[in-house]
């Protein structure tokens, strides 16, 4: 069995925590156009509105999920900018609360930073075997990316098809010491996919480091 290269230990997704207390909300407007402008592929003049969904705890929290978006607080942008971290720019969003309230002291993460490709090593695959209720179910192991095109931003999405975000050590050690709420950051060496999904990405790695 093959191990993924402990440099990847070194980048991490940056994810939702799935608890019952957290904040999330839902995009007022065409959810695709927020996207486009998380994924730094638009630079529309609309600014996108947030609702808070019903029954969001009143507690302050440094991130919304949009679905897989996040909608920080300026907190979190100053962590990000006290490290002069890479890769993204902010854009301005109205976010309301309960009764329409207005909640101030979000923006959202215009992520601009690319690698090519997540996927898992072609040539090497970690695979792991895991307990499944019906079955055990092999799995890959460890999601990396070729370092050869990656254009070395701190925090950056894939460039085929953009979604999760990842960022490096750098920022990662930022976010803990400024003990920031409502994300969980996930080393991509962690990352498992079942064997049987057609869709996983296997990638060929260039230059190896």
């Amino acid at each position: 069995m093959s191990q993924v290269s402990s440099s990847f230990d070194d980048f991490f997704l940056i994810r939702d925590v799935y608890s019952d207390e957290v904040f999330r909300g839902a995009a007022r407007d065409d959810y695709r156009m927020l996207e486009d402008r998380t994924y730094g592929q638009t630079a529309s003049a609309q600014t996108p509105r947030i609702s808070l969904e019903e029954g969001c705890p009143s507690n302050v929290s440094d991130v919304i999920w949009i679905s897989s978006i996040p909608i920080v607080s300026s907190a979190f942008v100053t962590s990000l900018r006290e490290v002069g971290a890479t890769g993204f720019r902010t854009f301005g969003v109205l976010v309301t609360g309960r009764d329409s309230v207005s909640v101030d002291g979000y923006v959202g993460l215009a992520i601009y930073g690319r690698c090519h490709q997540l996927g898992y090593d072609f040539d090497n695959p970690n695979i792991v075997e895991i307990d499944r209720p019906a079955r055990k179910v092999n799995h890959y192991r460890g999601k990396l990316f070729d370092k050869e095109r990656w254009d070395g931003s701190d925090i950056f999405v894939e460039e085929i098809k953009p979604g999760p975000i990842v960022i490096g050590h750098r920022v990662a050690d930022q976010l803990r010491r400024s003990r920031l709420s409502n994300f969980e950051l996930q080393p991509l060496s962690e990352c498992i996919t079942p064997e049987w999904d057609t869709n996983v990405p296997l990638i060929k790695l260039g230059q190896r480091s």
